[in-house]
């Protein structure tokens, strides 16, 4: 649901035991369940039971899941097999519970319960990570993102009794040496204030729509040229920035002798997308703008594109990233 699902506060205060019970399901031939919820336990002074059990008459109750906190939890997600002698039954239910004395706690949260036949899918990760050298990060959707598992039997989200649950891909997070530097919906992200030479980790993890998935790493060496440098006085392709941009960059290059010069601009595919210079150049530091349309005037898509110099004597490409 869109609020929290169960709250359990300590008052009106009470010593004893109090359940919050799911609905009647039918678990005939099942020999596990598997459980998922999120909590969180706002604590007082401690000395108290917080657990989940089962029952098959709703009279006895079979303990599945329990904590004795000696502190604060979480918010945190919990994935439990439940095997209780109650699994089976034509009549299972399933209880959050509280024994002790309500005056030793604040609250206790609990949201997104789950209950299936089938192991609970994780949140995976983005795969496959690589950094140019260029600082240009990219990765590949974690596998089975955006889809739907398909479950058998018992499926339950218990407080809204819905049946039907996805974990869809929502963006990723992007991290360098542990600190954040944004978000994205797309599979790249590039790196920008870096020092040539300097190692660097790169960190990524996966936004799903109820979570996110565990931090994956690659380390990297930055061999592009340190930022904030000055433009030297030889025949070079400096780079462009901004980088990413939206909707125009600057593209700075150095040329030692006057001479002929191409600079063009091509898709991944290798297509020819916009020639922005051809001809003689004078000799000196230059800047030429380009506000991402092709050679037609039309406004190209968000996405990787490279741009190619080329002199007599020089050769030199580099990658550039428009986004919208």
């Amino acid at each position: 649901g869109s609020g929290i699902e169960m709250v359990l506060a300590w008052e009106p205060c009470f010593i004893g035991i109090s359940r919050m019970c799911t609905m009647v399901l039918d678990t005939s031939d099942m020999t596990e369940i598997f459980i998922e919820f999120k909590h969180c336990v706002d604590d007082y002074s401690g000395g108290y039971i917080l657990g989940v059990a089962t029952s098959s008459d709703g009279t006895i109750w079979n303990d599945a899941w329990s904590i004795v906190p000696t502190g604060g939890i979480g918010p945190e997600t919990v994935n439990y097999v439940v095997t209780t002698t109650d699994v089976g039954s034509a009549t299972f239910q399933m209880c959050f519970y509280f024994v002790g004395n309500s005056s030793d706690f604040n609250y206790w949260y609990v949201d997104d319960v789950m209950l299936t036949d089938e192991v609970i899918p994780t949140l995976d990760p983005p795969t496959n990570l690589a950094v140019d050298e260029d600082g240009l990060f990219t990765w590949d959707a974690p596998v089975g993102a955006h889809t739907t598992a398909q479950r058998e039997k018992v499926f339950v989200d218990v407080m809204d009794h819905n049946v039907n649950s996805s974990r869809e891909l929502e963006s990723y997070n992007v991290y360098l040496d542990g600190y954040f530097e944004g978000s994205t919906d797309d599979s790249f992200w590039q790196f920008s204030s870096l020092s040539s030479g300097q190692t660097y980790t790169a960190g990524l993890e996966a936004v799903y729509d109820d979570g996110m998935s565990e931090l994956v790493t690659i380390d990297f060496t930055y061999i592009g040229a340190d930022a904030g440098n000055n433009i030297i006085a030889k025949t070079e392709l400096a780079g462009n920035y901004p980088n990413p941009f939206n909707p125009e960059t600057n593209i700075a290059y150095s040329v030692k002798e006057l001479g002929n010069m191409t600079l063009e601009i091509y898709n991944l595919r290798g297509q020819l997308v916009k020639r922005l210079i051809r001809g003689v150049v004078e000799s000196g530091d230059h800047i030429i703008s380009w506000n991402g349309t092709n050679d037609s005037g039309k406004t190209v898509a968000s996405g990787v594109y490279l741009y190619k110099m080329k002199t007599l004597n020089f050769t030199s490409t580099k990658k550039m990233i428009l986004m919208k």
